[in-house]
């Protein structure tokens, strides 16, 4: 979902070479890493919403519909 979203790959590159670490090599992935997690937590929920809220309002509606269709039956 997010590698076919058309700003991923550029805010990704923008992200990864904005954070600046100083050390050896390895501290400094696992530092980049971290702050790019932290930046696509933030870029989801912008830009594809609150996906739980979405999530249990589809369940809801999906046992409202399945208890509507045993009283009916």
């Amino acid at each position: 979902m997010w590698l076919s979203h058309h700003q991923f790959k550029e805010s990704f590159e923008s992200w990864w070479t904005d954070c600046n670490v100083q050390g050896w090599e390895g501290f400094k992935f696992m530092k980049r890493l971290n702050f790019v997690k932290n930046k696509i937590k933030i870029w989801n929920k912008e830009v594809f919403g609150d996906l739980r809220e979405a999530k249990d309002s589809i369940v809801k509606e999906l046992v409202s519909w399945t208890t509507l269709r045993w009283v009916v039956s």
